[in-house]
């Protein structure tokens, strides 16, 4: 049973920066290509966008081909490669992955796969057919990041080839910070979202900071850059409108 620490208070915040943008959504995952760029995958599209400032500037969007899927729950999966300028990508309403490359200000499609490739498994990463579970291995997950961290089926954080024990239970959309992990909350659809910034240390889980939105929280993307660290929410209004919102992570003063 994970045994669960007293918030910290004062520890840490969360502060807006730059411009909140529109966009077409909802966005499924965010992912850095490097500390200028971030790629966001919805259901029909990749699309580049350079941030300014925390302020998101679209600069390029690719059509995905190939024919759609039914589902019930549209979910998506990033996985990208700063140091090859490229990334992969999976839909569950799409039957096959992409290889896209980033050249410039342009997104060039490479490859399509039956699944992306994944550091320690030999048949990659793939959804189960008709649903929002990812297949890995011999796992199901319903989120996973390439430096291991995960999200099992009954919404508890996991890790995929790694030894530490987690369990905090937190929503679909998550990014590892450094040493921290950044999640949606665990509340039910239709109530107030908010973005976490956790620690776990084994069998306990430390929230650090905590900070409400307007709307539900759809995809994370985090990063630790030389100007501080950089979180990208996008986030679902009940409108159906998405926006890309910017946020910095600070000690409380």
């Amino acid at each position: 049973m994970l045994l669960q620490a007293p918030p910290v208070a004062g520890a840490m915040e969360f502060m807006s920066e730059g411009r909140a943008v529109s966009v077409p959504g909802p966005v499924l995952d965010l992912a850095f290509l490097d500390d200028q760029r971030l790629l966001a995958l919805t259901e029909d599209a990749l699309a580049l966008y350079r941030l300014e400032d925390g302020t998101p500037t679209l600069e390029a969007r690719l059509e995905l081909s190939g024919a759609r899927l039914s589902v019930r729950a549209p979910a998506g999966v990033l996985r990208a490669s700063e140091a090859e300028s490229a990334c992969w990508l999976i839909t569950n309403g799409r039957p096959h992955s992409f290889l896209v490359a980033v050249e410039g200000r342009r997104l060039a499609p490479r490859l399509e796969a039956d699944a992306v490739p994944w550091p320690g498994s030999a048949v990659g990463l793939r959804y189960r057919a008709g649903t929002n579970q990812l297949v890995l291995g011999e796992s199901l997950f319903l989120a996973i990041r390439e430096d291991g961290l995960a999200l099992a089926e009954d919404g508890r954080l996991a890790s995929f080839g790694r030894s530490e024990a987690q369990g905090r239970r937190v929503g679909t959309a998550l990014a590892r910070l450094g040493a921290l992990i950044v999640a949606s909350s665990a509340r039910p659809p239709g109530a107030t979202d908010s973005l976490e910034l956790v620690r776990v240390d084994g069998e306990l889980s430390e929230l650090l900071a905590e900070t409400r939105v307007e709307g539900s929280i759809g995809a994370l993307a985090a990063r630790n850059r030389r100007r501080g660290a950089l979180v990208v929410a996008a986030i679902q209004s009940g409108d159906g409108g998405t926006r890309l919102v910017s946020y910095a992570v600070r000690p409380r003063p």
